[in-house]
C-alpha cells in the first residue's frame, strides 16, 4: 500500500513539474495570451545570437534551459525509464515545445534550446545516476529527490499563486 502512495505521489508531482514547464516554456510566466510576446522566428543555427554586441553571449539563457530540464531526467529515472528513452522522451517534448512556440508564435524557435533542455534530460540522468552510486539505495534516492521535488513544486506553485494574484489585481 505505501508503494502505491509513493507512486501516485511521485506521478503528482510530475504531473505538477510538466504543468509548470509548460508554463514557463510556452506561456512565458504569462496568464494571458494577449500578454505573449507574438512573433515566429526560427534559429536553425546552434548556439547563434543575432544582436549580440562585444562577444557578449547569452549563455544563462543556455545555462537555465539546462537546469529546467534536469528534473525531467530525474522523473524519468525515478518510474525505471531507460535511459535511450529518456533522452529520446527529453528531445520530443523539446521539439514539441519548440513547435509549438513556432505554430502559435509564442516565441522564437530555436535549435539551441532544443540542445540545452536534450542536455538537461541527460544531466537529470547522470545526477540520479550519481545519487544511486553515493547512497547505494535507489530507494533512498527516490525519497531524497521526492523530497527536494516537493519542495520545488511547492516554491513554484506558489510563485504561480502570486504571479496570478498580481495578473487579476
Amino acid at each position: 500500500m505505501k508503494k502505491s502512495k509513493s507512486n501516485i505521489w511521485l506521478k503528482t508531482l510530475f504531473i505538477i513539474y510538466v504543468i509548470l514547464l509548460i508554463w514557463i516554456i510556452i506561456f512565458r510566466l504569462n496568464f494571458s495570451v494577449s500578454s505573449i510576446h507574438r512573433i515566429r522566428e526560427l534559429n536553425l543555427i546552434p548556439f547563434y545570437y543575432e544582436n549580440v554586441y562585444e562577444g557578449d553571449i547569452p549563455i544563462f539563457e543556455a545555462i537555465l534551459n539546462v537546469l529546467i530540464f534536469l528534473p525531467f531526467g530525474i522523473y524519468l529515472k525515478m518510474f525505471g525509464i531507460t535511459n535511450k528513452k529518456i533522452i529520446l522522451s527529453g528531445f520530443v517534448i523539446s521539439c514539441l515545445f519548440e513547435l509549438c512556440q513556432f505554430i502559435f508564435k509564442f516565441g522564437a524557435s530555436d535549435i539551441t534550446d532544443i540542445i540545452t533542455n536534450t542536455l538537461g534530460t541527460i544531466c537529470g540522468i547522470y545526477l540520479y545516476s550519481l545519487f544511486c552510486k553515493i547512497f547505494k539505495d535507489n530507494n533512498k534516492v527516490n525519497k531524497i529527490f521526492k523530497i527536494i521535488a516537493t519542495i520545488m513544486s511547492t516554491i513554484m506553485m506558489a510563485l504561480f499563486f502570486l504571479l496570478l494574484i498580481n495578473f487579476i489585481i
